[in-house]
């Protein structure tokens, strides 16, 4: 029988002070074909080549360097997945690799660029962990059934995939509950706050949700650039 597939999330870091135009240019023209060559039936990348200021957005970047890049994999558990993360390492600050389980609350309704493209608009990658005193079901309860669909009902949501991290796989790394990739169509979507959130008291009732179940001073966000490069 074969083997089911698995999906692996990867987020890298650069250095603080490194060139994030030069990084980026590696990941996509060196790196990319390389990650291909390894065999993944599915493979997404998002790069941090987007220069914007949102931090009322969000919380921006943690200790330990800049967070730089996302890419998911689907594939068999074996050595291509640590293959996968030591390419990733070759140019990185760090790198984590983890098993997750993925739910797509908004998938693309209409896709029309090939894989290899850039996704029109930009991404925001968030990993973040839980509060402490949250035991994980009810955390888990809580970002599912009451912020998922509060964040539907808020933002202009083009794509939306959510990720939980069942295990932090590369020693060492930081460990995450959650990693979630959010895809508008404009730049403007996120960094505008009332774009994003619609209203003023939108983005109170949307922060203080999400501080009731996200360590804030834990969390890292970066926005991205998509590229489906197997689809």
């Amino acid at each position: 029988m074969p083997v089911p597939l698995e999906k692996r999330v990867y987020l890298a870091w650069r250095e603080s002070d490194a060139d994030g135009g030069g990084y980026a240019h590696w990941l996509l023209r060196e790196q990319a074909p390389r990650l291909l060559a390894l065999g993944p039936a599915r493979l997404r990348l998002c790069v941090a080549d987007v220069e914007a200021q949102f931090a009322v957005v969000a919380p921006v970047d943690g200790p330990g360097g800049v967070l730089s890049a996302c890419v998911s994999a689907w594939l068999e558990p074996g050595p291509a997945e640590l293959a996968i993360e030591q390419l990733l390492a070759e140019r990185s600050l760090r790198v984590g690799r983890y098993a997750t389980r993925e739910a797509i609350p908004v998938a693309y309704p209409d896709r029309s660029w090939a894989d290899g493209e850039r996704t029109p608009g930009v991404c925001l990658v968030s990993a973040f962990t839980r509060r402490a005193e949250l035991e994980e079901a009810e955390f888990l309860r809580r970002w599912h059934e009451v912020h998922t669909p509060l964040s539907l009902e808020i933002h202009p949501l083009w794509s939306y995939v959510r990720n939980v991290v069942e295990k932090t796989l590369t020693p060492g790394a930081p460990a995450w509950d959650g990693i979630v990739e959010e895809q508008v169509r404009e730049l403007e979507d996120l960094t505008d706050p009332l774009r994003w959130y619609g209203s003023e008291e939108n983005l109170e009732r949307g922060l203080a949700d999400a501080q009731s179940f996200i360590d804030f001073d834990r969390m890292e966000c970066q926005l991205m650039s998509e590229y489906i490069l197997r689809s």
